[in-house]
């Protein structure tokens, strides 16, 4: 079934698609047909550019690399070319895809699957929405790493005036 389907890729698991009884659930039904890849391919995303930029790599070159290689993703192919235009209205809410990370993290649990990716995420969800930044799209979780790494993705570096030492 779909739902079967849906599970085996999110969770990594094929022992939750032998478990009818949470399948049929109306909690895994949303967190079905909202997806979690992407929201946990956003959380990479806003994790990788912040990153990439405090090393001075060009943060478009890493999005173009990133869409035509083996990392491609939705996070990269949807969300970086709105956080590189600071758009964070367009978008799933950020709190919308963090109660969808929650269903999966119960789910999981109640399986006893672990799920160290998602769990990952989880936590860049949380430090975004301890921030406030729950009605923003899922991609201004960009912002708790470009706070954390000193940078802004998107922006330009303030220009530094270089001075000569003549002394």
């Amino acid at each position: 079934s779909p739902a079967c389907a849906w599970a085996f890729n999110s969770l990594s698991a094929a022992s939750s698609c032998c478990c009818s009884s949470l399948v049929s659930t109306p909690a895994f039904a949303s967190a079905r047909d909202h997806t979690i890849e992407p929201s946990i391919s956003c959380a990479a995303m806003a994790e990788i550019l912040p990153l990439a930029m405090a090393l001075g790599l060009d943060e478009e070159k890493i999005c173009e690399v990133v869409s035509v290689g083996s990392g491609q993703s939705y996070g990269f192919d949807v969300f970086a070319p709105l956080v590189l235009q600071r758009n964070f209205e367009t978008g799933y809410a950020l709190e919308s895809a963090y109660k969808d990370m929650a269903t999966l993290m119960e789910l999981a649990h109640q399986l006893r699957v672990p799920v160290p990716v998602a769990t990952a995420a989880v936590h860049t969800y949380q430090l975004a929405l301890a921030r406030g930044l729950g009605k923003e799209s899922k991609g201004a979780m960009i912002k708790v790493w470009e706070e954390f790494m000193g940078v802004e993705v998107g922006r330009e570096p303030p220009e530094t005036e270089y001075k000569e030492d003549v002394s």
